[in-house]
């Protein structure tokens, strides 16, 4: 088990996200930066994306009551056991009875999350297949409350499968393979700052009711991340964008859909947005940018430029199948 001592500004369990659950009022939730969820779950060889934790800045400090493999991803952050520092990005093996300290996340202003897998995942109340919680509606999480977890908080093992380890060696002989090695530098550049995040996005419901002149403003147009954003959206300053759609009635609003809002202003949907909303659509921010984008802090600059569905979709199997192998060959040696 894993006794919660400090969450820091806030924490909570994620996995892939609800399915099926929209139509019924429910948004999907899920891990926000997908990439880093993904990444720290197949350092410890899950074969699924299991139930771990998702920790947004602040100090994070946890007592584990039983031996573990974890691994940590995303914004940079010092990693601690009992006072023993370890790194990010490979298979850590916890001891029973061992602290563990997570701090300065975001240091060198990369980045805002972390994530912390663990070996067989932690067990966890489900609604619509998730664990996540989503505050707004209060609804999911530990309690069901839709609350994040909180000091005190005792988080069970779904398995035993991080007992096979022994020692704290196990994890630290393993030898990184140069092809995982390149695929894992890849990711931890896509929590760095830089001087303009570049967002790619597919057009979307409206993108024709607004003119040549106003899709070409907001393709060339730099925009400024403000601090009222959160994990249900990303809302962002510039000048005004003027839409041509008069009335519009309530629609669907997939993750990652830009909205022009009333005043002009865009907003970026994401993970715990609402179901629907009467604001129209320019386009959708593809999935490897709003993982970026979920990283991002005022007043971060971005820029929007189109991409291809079709390409981006190819990208995602790209994806999966280099987690797949990075996921087996680390379940490989943790078993030999």
């Amino acid at each position: 088990m894993l006794s919660i001592q400090k969450i820091g500004f806030y924490a909570q369990l994620v996995d892939e996200g609800r399915r099926l659950s929209m139509h019924r009022g429910y948004t999907s939730s899920g891990a926000i930066d997908w990439q880093s969820y993904d990444l720290a779950n197949a350092l410890v060889g899950n074969a699924n994306s299991l139930v771990n934790i998702e920790i947004t800045l602040g100090d994070f400090e946890a007592v584990f009551t039983a031996n573990a493999i974890i691994a940590i991803a995303g914004a940079n952050c010092l990693i601690s056991l009992d006072g023993q520092m370890h790194e990010m990005y490979r298979p850590i093996a916890v001891n029973k009875g061992q602290r563990l300290l997570i701090s300065n996340i975001g240091k060198d202003g990369a980045g805002l999350r972390v994530y912390i897998a663990l070996r067989g995942g932690f067990e966890a109340k489900m609604l619509f297949g998730s664990a996540a919680n989503v505050k707004r509606e209060r609804s999911g999480g530990i309690n069901e409350n839709g609350e994040g977890l909180k000091a005190g908080d005792t988080l069970r093992f779904l398995s035993s499968a991080a007992l096979e380890l022994s020692s704290r060696t196990t994890c630290a002989s393993i030898n990184m393979q140069s092809v995982h090695a390149r695929f894992i530098k890849a990711q931890k550049r896509q929590t760095t700052d830089d001087q303009i995040l570049r967002l790619g996005c597919v057009p979307g419901y409206q993108w024709n009711d607004f003119t040549i002149g106003a899709r070409s403003q907001f393709l060339s147009q730099r925009f400024e991340l403000t601090p009222l954003s959160d994990r249900m959206g990303m809302r962002l300053r510039g000048d005004k964008i003027t839409s041509g759609v008069s009335q519009l009635y309530s629609q669907g609003l997939c993750n990652g859909a830009i909205q022009c809002s009333g005043d002009g202003q865009l907003i970026v949907m994401l993970n715990d947005r609402q179901t629907i909303g009467g604001y129209p659509v320019l386009g959708a921010v593809d999935a490897f940018s709003r993982s970026r984008l979920a990283q991002a802090k005022a007043p971060q600059t971005v820029q929007f430029s189109l991409v291809n569905a079709l390409n981006q979709a190819a990208r995602i199997s790209m994806w999966r199948q280099q987690i797949k192998k990075l996921s087996e060959y680390i379940d490989q040696c943790l078993r030999s």
